[in-house]
């Protein structure tokens, strides 16, 4: 959910294993990824791992991801994505 409590957004994101969709790395990923479909309103994955991050427009969200992989040795894969808006 937005901080103005009218877009949420919805998203899949999947690793190989319970044990690393239960670290916090993995959580903070799945919470950013979230917040930044509900900011900037991607049509698709593709668009969304092409679009600047917004919290550190000097990379994208496909090198958060990677970033992620690196961090934690494990597939990462953002697979499909949701967004909400009252009033759209």
């Amino acid at each position: 959910m937005h901080n103005t409590g009218k877009v949420a957004a919805l998203v899949e994101i999947a690793c190989e294993t319970d044990f690393v969709a239960r670290t916090d790395e993995f959580k903070k990923l799945c919470h950013e990824v979230a917040m930044q479909v509900a900011s900037m309103n991607p049509k698709d994955v593709e668009e969304l791992l092409n679009q600047e991050y917004i919290r550190d427009a000097s990379k994208t969200i496909e090198q958060l991801v990677k970033e992620t992989i690196g961090k934690l040795g494990e597939n990462i894969v953002v697979r499909r994505l949701s967004r909400l808006s009252l009033g759209e």
